[in-house]
């Protein structure tokens, strides 16, 4: 493939992301919110099998909008899912950041030993299965908050305001967009400096580390502190 065309299936992602996020503003009741969660990961799972399954370009650039669509509804819910599962909030919401830190660690480095003992498109596999769990594990979910009226709204849920939206919008735009020119450049650069395999996974997981380390320690920070945090 073309480096342009490279660009582009990189970028697709990210772009569909951004506009993914907007239908789960919307998500004002438990209801809703679980709804669209599903919604997000069978969006996500179907461009998990497209991928797995195709193999022309145009194949994989619908795969990873899709992907980016289904990531783009289901991420920003999974916070406000925690809202309403858990009391202590602030701990639970720590822990699932330290959990997504410590697979950003370990991801790279599996996917370098997957691909060099298999083909890497079988890594897809595990996407596939992982979004099936998520798919069914929501749906306890579901049933957990079913006690609640269905129209109690989402706790932290933002206020029905379109300048709000385009603003959480911009700054995510703008900031997912400078991260993924830094997960694009600097290891490309260090790519054409002759770095192996294995040293652009450590350069990949080395951000992550850190910020594992940071999310770990808020898990372990009484709540009154985390304002001033």
């Amino acid at each position: 493939m073309s480096a342009a065309d490279s660009i582009l299936l990189a970028y697709s992602y990210n772009i569909a992301l951004v506009a993914g996020i907007v239908p789960s503003y919307f998500a004002r009741t438990p209801h809703i919110l679980l709804s669209l969660f599903r919604l997000g990961l069978v969006l996500f799972l179907a461009g998990a099998v497209l991928l797995f399954a195709s193999g022309a370009f145009y194949g994989l650039l619908s795969a990873r909008i899709l992907m980016g669509l289904g990531a783009g509804i289901f991420s920003p819910l999974i916070p406000s899912i925690i809202s309403i599962m858990y009391k202590e909030k602030a701990k639970y919401l720590s822990y699932w950041a330290t959990t997504t830190g410590a697979v950003c660690v370990i991801a790279p480095l599996a996917l370098i030993m997957a691909a060099q003992l298999f083909a890497l498109r079988s890594s897809v596999i595990l996407i596939v299965l992982l979004s099936i769990l998520a798919f069914f594990l929501a749906g306890k979910s579901t049933a957990v908050v079913s006690e609640r009226a269905s129209s109690t709204e989402v706790t932290g849920s933002p206020s029905m305001s379109w300048k709000g939206l385009l603003s959480v919008l911009v700054t995510v735009f703008v900031i997912y967009g400078q991260v993924t020119w830094l997960i694009c450049s600097v290891p490309l650069r260090a790519a054409h400096g002759g770095a192996t395999d294995t040293y652009l996974a450590l350069l990949g997981a080395s951000p992550w580390v850190s910020f594992t380390i940071v999310c770990y320690m808020m898990s372990r920070v009484s709540r009154v502190y985390f304002p001033s945090v």
